[in-house]
């Protein structure tokens, strides 16, 4: 080989080491890169955040009024600027208050890649998937579901950490409307109509009937109805012959408003009480005629004299043309206290994704907020606290009766 040839190899060789080195440098760089993309949050102009909820379906009601509320609140937030500049998304599911299409909801949610879910479906439904979003860590606020194991699995002493609930539990509704029949109606004697059926009546039937008694309060009968039923009259006959001072009937509107109305036919001099899922009940009892007022327990009226109860009351029968409910009122707060907690969230260093949600959840669980239903924080269970709102049915209207 001659001289001039082995300088062109030579040649050759040193270019070929280069083209190595250049395309070696370029796949490092670019494995980095992807490496790197994989554990940053992504930077968009949005922050996304799921809703489930019943928009069809026999409890359509609950899930609209609480969509519109979570929506009411989230348009407020994007018109100031949303979180530091970027808009809030809402990923909404319809899973018609039906439990495995509320976990098809939940998939799907996660699917989106939500940073959290506002949870405004029904008991049964939200039991169904607050497990998961447990073993997801993925921030979660029930919105209106009252069952007690929703956030805390008492078979197996465990507490899901990332789930917190704004809406009042069945077993603290039914202490607290065993303690208004004792300090305020001064009950002495007290009657029960529930579904055994029901998860929701009959849990509320428990604490109200517990309560009661540890308050003196006889307990003359307890009478029971299925589900498929609608027809009353023997229970409230039996009600009748005894003449308690107060009866208990925890049940939705539409049942308690048929109960009521075949009340009317028996002479029941004592006084009617409800919980929550007495919630506009008004609508369906035209001209009812009771011996005594009725009296029920919720989280919100918009009857209260407070200033943000009143800008919320506003604004929100100027954007759907209707007085905003419980369920509105829960919506709108848990749609609060979830934004406040990813705004604190985000002020601090966040590495990845799944960082995000585990400080989400420390926020939540270390608030303290005033809101539409008042000033909230959580217990150990991640139940809300605060005092629920007794309203009074007089003379075919219902009127702020306080804070109890």
């Amino acid at each position: 080989m001659s001289n001039l040839e082995s300088k062109q190899m030579r040649r050759r060789l040193n270019y070929c080491k280069k083209i190595k080195l250049v395309l070696g440098a370029l796949i490092v760089a670019f494995i980095i890169s992807l490496f790197s993309a994989c554990f940053r949050p992504t930077k968009t102009n949005e922050i996304k955040v799921g809703v489930i909820a019943p928009l069809t379906g026999n409890v359509s009601k609950y899930g609209i009024g609480a969509l519109n509320g979570i929506e009411l609140y989230i348009e407020e937030i994007n018109a100031e600027g949303g979180i530091n500049g970027k808009n809030i998304k809402l990923v909404k599911y319809d899973d018609e208050g039906v439990a495995l299409k509320s976990i098809d909801g939940y998939n799907f949610l996660i699917d989106q890649k939500v940073v959290a879910i506002i949870n405004a479906t029904t008991s049964i439904p939200a039991l169904a998937i607050s497990g998961r979003a447990f073993d997801d860590k993925v921030p979660m606020v029930v919105a209106i579901a009252t069952a007690n194991e929703i956030t805390y699995d008492s078979k197996n002493d465990i507490l899901f950490k990332n789930v917190f609930r704004m809406s009042i539990t069945d077993t603290s509704q039914g202490e607290k409307l065993g303690k208004f029949a004792s300090n305020i109606i001064k009950a002495k004697t007290a009657c029960i109509i529930y579904s055994p059926e029901n998860d929701y009546s009959r849990d509320l039937k428990e604490s109200f009937e517990l309560e009661s008694k540890k308050r003196g309060i006889e307990i003359l009968g307890i009478e029971s109805f299925s589900e498929q039923t609608n027809d009353f009259r023997s229970q409230l006959l039996r009600i009748s012959n005894v003449k308690p001072d107060v009866i208990f009937v925890p049940h939705y509107y539409e049942t308690v408003s048929l109960i009521l109305k075949q009340a009317e036919n028996f002479p029941i001099k004592g006084s009617f009480l409800g919980a929550d899922g007495w919630s506009s009940i008004i609508n369906l009892l035209n001209n009812l005629k009771l011996a005594k007022d009725l009296h029920y327990c919720t989280v919100f009226s918009k009857d209260e004299p407070r200033d943000i109860v009143e800008k919320f009351s506003a604004n929100y029968e100027n954007k759907f043309s209707v007085y905003p409910n419980t369920f509105a009122a829960n919506g709108y707060d848990s749609a609060k206290i979830l934004v406040v907690s990813i705004q604190r969230a985000l002020s601090k260093n966040i590495k990845q994704s799944d960082d995000l949600k585990e400080k989400i959840i420390k926020e939540l669980k270390n608030i303290e907020l005033e809101c539409v239903t008042g000033r909230i924080t959580f217990d150990e269970f991640n139940n809300s606290i605060r005092d629920v709102c007794i309203i009074q049915i007089r003379k075919g209207k219902e009127e702020f009766w306080g804070k109890f």
